[in-house]
């Protein structure tokens, strides 16, 4: 009795086409780590029944769904709640719309730019500041 799983990981990511060989013919690339994934699916499989298998499953989903997606945007978002803090005075900002400027007051949850030498300003909202094109910006000196 074979573990379903474990050979459809197999087939997906361990076997490849041997190249000049007869079609449909493959061989083993890692098997040793095939091997392991057969063994480690039938002890799941034994120990856990069917029902602990598919809980399984869904705990591994689960992790990946989260360092994929949920803790990325977790750490996004704290990067931009630290670059929305440490604006000040002077700093210079891109909008998401790409108006470049210098912040020149806060008014609760706005910022007045100033976008030219002239002294033109804006009001914008705190959040229509581009974190990444601001940063860029910063890091990107000015060519005279």
């Amino acid at each position: 009795m074979h573990c379903p799983v474990a050979q459809l990981v197999a087939q997906l990511f361990l076997v490849q086409e041997v190249p000049g060989s007869s079609p449909g013919r493959t061989a083993y690339q890692r098997p040793i780590l095939t091997l392991l994934l057969l063994f480690m699916f039938e002890f799941i499989k034994k120990t856990l029944g069917e029902t602990g298998t598919q809980i399984l499953f869904f705990i591994v989903a689960f992790a990946i769904f989260y360092f994929f997606f949920i803790r990325p945007k977790q750490q996004e978002e704290a990067t931009k709640d630290d670059f929305m803090k440490s604006l000040k005075k002077g700093s210079k900002v891109v909008t998401i719309g790409g108006i470049h400027g210098t912040i020149a007051d806060f008014i609760e949850e706005r910022i007045i730019l100033t976008t030219d030498r002239k002294g033109s300003q804006i009001t914008i909202a705190k959040e229509a500041v581009s974190v990444m094109a601001s940063q860029k910006m910063v890091e990107q000196k000015p060519k005279k």
